[in-house]
């Protein structure tokens, strides 16, 4: 018998014997873990309110079919979503096969919350069967809104926008709108700790003993900022009304923005004066002494009849300026020949943007003196041309005097050498 022969015969075997143990395992073993119940979470509210308590009645339905120990015991569940303030866990002690529970669930709407649709999880943990557990995680839909409050008081705000690097002063104004005295009214304001670099002034709850109908009481808060940004101010209001305190809330959406003071220094025209037909710079330090700086700056000329733009552009791109930091600007100009001699006043225009990119604008107004620089300058060539042929004829007479002097010299004493030769010539003859 030949080697896999042998191992064929042996595999049979083991076979054989584990078939018996296998069906008797099926038969003795313990059942299978039936299926979970089938249930559904629903609600009957469409839409919360923002900025108020609201009663969310969750319903649980079993539809499992109704066998022995069917049904969800110790069910727990919760709201989760981050808009949401809600009890950590709601429990039900069972629910049977067929039949619903329902919870009123109080439910708090931040005020920051988005208006619109929201998704909200349900987490939701249960036994079955008293024996088996299992967990899972549903889904609500609600829509968020604005609800006008059922309290007969409002509450505004003087201003919706602040500046940025000093103390604001805002007016809150409670307005009792109902036809009976509100008494013991508290208020307290607060800034959303997400936000950094605000804080109050002498802050401190805000106390009116009593609101006489249709009258309104006026409160000063005092904000400090530091910086550009939006912001939430958020009012907690508490009042005494129809026997019991009932508690308000308000946000008030802030706009911060830095201001912005463009000074102008250090203005200068090169050359000083400018003569027609000619090319010049004007310069100066440009300083933003507000709290924020400002983007995207440019300075362009806005020229008068007689001048023109040195180029393609008569316009300088800045670009940033941030606050309290000196910047040099210079732009440069021609003066047309045409143009006749004077004063003339050149605005020079500022476009920037601020925090908020928002556009703003203002001027530097430099002067320029135009001289006849153009005839002055002739003049002066000529002038010079006449000093410069005075002076070389001048020159030239000196040299024809020095030139007649040397040649009289020349002439006297080849003179003289003739005389003497004659001289010694009729000394020489005899007598």
């Amino acid at each position: 018998m030949d080697q896999g022969t042998k191992l064929r015969i042996r595999a049979f075997l083991l076979i054989s014997m584990l078939i018996p143990a296998l069906a008797y395992a099926g038969l003795s073993g313990p059942s299978p873990i039936p299926p979970p119940p089938r249930f559904v979470i629903s609600t009957s509210t469409q839409t919360v309110c923002r900025g108020i308590s609201n009663i969310v009645p969750v319903n649980i339905t079993d539809n499992s079919n109704n066998y022995d120990g069917a049904g969800m015991q110790d069910v727990s569940f919760s709201l989760d979503n981050k808009n949401l303030i809600a009890p950590a866990t709601e429990t039900i002690n069972s629910i049977n096969p067929h039949n619903s529970t329902v919870v009123d669930m109080p439910v708090f709407v931040n005020l920051s919350a988005p208006i619109g649709l929201i998704n909200i999880q349900v987490p939701i943990s249960y036994t079955f069967l008293n024996l088996y557990n299992d967990s899972e995680v549903r889904n609500l839909t609600m829509d968020i809104v604005n609800c006008p409050s059922s309290l007969p008081i409002t509450l505004n705000i003087s201003s919706y926008a602040i500046v940025s690097g000093q103390v604001n002063n805002l007016t809150l104004s409670f307005t009792n709108t109902g036809n009976t005295t509100l008494r013991n009214i508290s208020a307290q304001t607060s800034i959303s700790s997400s936000q950094s670099g605000i804080e109050f002034v002498g802050h401190a709850p805000i106390e009116i003993s009593s609101l006489a109908p249709h009258s309104t009481a006026n409160v000063i808060q005092r904000l400090y900022e530091n910086s550009s940004q939006i912001f939430s101010l958020n009012t907690t209001v508490t009042l005494f009304y129809n026997g019991t305190f009932e508690e308000m809330e308000s946000s008030f959406p802030m706009l911060s923005s830095g201001t912005v003071d463009m000074i102008p220094s250090s203005i200068s025209i090169t050359p000083t004066s400018v003569s027609a037909g000619s090319i010049f710079l004007v310069s100066f330090v440009l300083t933003d002494t507000g709290t924020s700086g400002v983007s995207n700056a440019n300075a362009s000329a806005v020229l008068p009849a007689g001048f023109s733009t040195y180029g393609t552009s008569s316009s300088t791109f800045i670009g940033s300026i941030g606050a309290e930091t000196p910047t040099p600007v210079s732009i440069t100009l021609m003066a047309n020949s045409s143009v006749k001699p004077g004063s003339y006043k050149i605005p020079i225009k500022l476009d920037y943007q601020g925090s908020f990119r928002q556009t703003s604008s203002s001027y530097v107004n430099v002067t320029v003196n135009v001289t006849s620089g153009s005839s002055a300058s002739s003049s002066g060539t000529a002038g010079s041309t006449a000093a410069a042929s005075s002076s070389s004829s001048s020159s030239n007479i000196g040299l024809y005097i020095a030139i007649g002097t040397f040649i009289v010299i020349i002439g006297a004493i080849f003179g003289l050498q003739m005389m003497r030769q004659r001289r010694a010539a009729s000394a020489a003859k005899p007598k």
